[in-house]
């Protein structure tokens, strides 16, 4: 499970944010580098709110509704981020010649319709074939 993998895109933003990611770090980042999102997410509301009291900036981030790296931010009423089509889903993904790549869902939008560029199927492990094939 991941948020990001090359030439994934979950929305327009994730593939600058991920090549720019890769061109500084030399690595695919990982979930953590959500932090990204969370750190626009909590100036923009403080900015919104024009104040720096806790109570005004929680106001904001409830009205959050941002199309960041990830996907669709937007937080329910116990303050989780929404996650589900449409909103943040994360990727699966899988070690494929080396690249770690994303594998669910599926290409063909078989969950819930939902399809980002990218995505390729998902490979069982020779290994795996061939145990199964000689059993």
């Amino acid at each position: 499970m991941n948020v990001y993998a090359r030439d994934v895109a979950l929305t327009e933003h994730t593939l600058p944010f991920v090549e720019r990611f890769i061109a500084d770090k030399g690595v695919v980042p990982t979930y953590n580098a959500g932090t990204y999102d969370a750190l626009y997410i909590l100036k923009e509301a403080i900015e919104r709110a024009a104040s720096l009291d806790v109570d005004d900036i929680v106001a904001e981030l409830e009205e959050t509704d941002r199309v960041g790296t990830p996907g669709r931010v937007v937080f329910d009423d116990k303050h989780d981020v929404v996650w589900g089509p449409g909103y943040v889903t994360a990727i699966g993904v899988q070690w494929q010649d080396g690249e770690l790549v994303g594998v669910w869902p599926p290409a063909d939008g078989s969950w819930e319709d939902v399809v980002y560029e990218g995505i390729v199927d998902y490979k069982l492990p020779p290994w795996m074939v061939d145990y199964w094939q000689n059993k």
